[in-house]
């Protein structure tokens, strides 16, 4: 398989970036990594495609970075990890000087309900988001013709996809090239920051356990992603599999 490309910088700088994108109207899909997300590309060849042409992947996994700088040394020694919620915060807030528009893409109106909520300590206002739950209207993990119409005619600068990888992702890079804007799949973030989804400490996460913590609350859903499929993706963590480089944030 080809080089992968992950890229690094700070949460804040990387919200800045696409901001900048948004605000310049160059569209770009964004793809959170991890161990899991590498052991899809692992064994299809399709996500393989989406990982390679992605405009940015970011390093969402602690174990990757931890391992990074085990395998690779002080070169990569200032490798960072940016985990959804933290960038989803980050560029909501960095986001109310501007007036663009954000779609919130996925789980379900419930969630969507309790999301609103949350958002009203960003100062955000009505016109500038929407939330949409597109149910099961998907063609092979992409969205359907009638459904990129309605996506479209919101007239949105950034979606936030929240499809669960690795579907999240083929609708980001979909959005991107058809409608021309910012896609950033999002994972779980949705949840988290609604509040139906409880986040691990930063002690836990300052470890490397926050896929112990997911684990131990949706062990049904999650053991096969930690325990067996993850696993599988740790010899890939090698310079002929990714290559790794810092963002250029130009503000």
């Amino acid at each position: 398989m080809t080089s992968i490309t992950l890229k690094y910088n700070s949460v804040n700088n990387v919200s800045k970036y696409i901001l900048h994108c948004a605000l310049n109207g160059t569209p770009i899909n964004v793809t959170l990594v991890n161990l899991y997300s590498l052991s899809i590309a692992k064994k299809n060849v399709n996500y393989s495609k989406i990982l390679l042409e992605s405009n940015l992947n970011l390093i969402d996994g602690k174990s990757i970075v931890k391992l990074m700088r085990f395998r690779l040394g002080t070169a990569h020694s200032n490798v960072t990890q940016v985990r959804g919620i933290d960038l989803l915060r980050n560029t909501l807030k960095l986001s109310t000087k501007y007036n663009l528009r954000h779609l919130f893409l996925g789980t379900s109106v419930e969630i969507h309900k309790k999301l609103k909520n949350a958002l009203v300590d960003f100062e955000m206002g009505s016109k500038e988001l929407e939330f949409l739950d597109p149910g099961l209207v998907f063609q092979e993990s992409l969205l359907s013709r009638d459904l990129l119409r309605v996506i479209s005619d919101l007239k949105v600068d950034v979606v936030w996809v929240g499809l669960g990888t690795p579907t999240q992702d083929f609708v980001s890079r979909q959005l991107a090239i058809e409608l021309g804007t910012v896609a950033i799949g999002i994972g779980a973030a949705f949840e988290m920051l609604a509040g139906t989804k409880r986040e691990a400490s930063s002690l836990l996460r300052g470890l490397g356990l926050e896929w112990f913590f997911r684990l131990i609350q949706e062990p049904r859903r999650l053991w096969k992603r930690y325990l067996v499929h993850s696993p599988k993706a740790l010899n890939m963590i090698n310079l002929d599999t990714l290559k790794i480089e810092k963002l250029v944030c130009n503000e």
